[in-house]
């Protein structure tokens, strides 16, 4: 499809492929529409794992910091 003669310049490009009709979409799984690449939906059960996260990543640095202490 689009073959550069030179290894060197074909290294400099890297090109993307996105269907810009979204009722005649490709049969390849990795063609992004349009719509995927400027929607950025972050799912709830993935929103709710970092919230998870951060709060038991704060409550341990809490209870290292007060261990700690009373160590000392």
């Amino acid at each position: 499809m689009n073959q550069i003669d030179n290894e060197a310049d074909a290294s400099t490009f890297m090109l993307k492929v996105m269907d810009f009709d979204p009722n005649s979409r490709s049969i390849h799984p990795t063609v992004p529409s349009v719509r995927e690449v400027t929607d950025f939906i972050i799912p709830g059960e993935r929103h709710g794992a970092y919230a998870m996260l951060w709060n038991n990543l704060t409550y341990f640095g809490v209870l290292a910091n007060t261990a700690m202490w009373l160590y000392l």
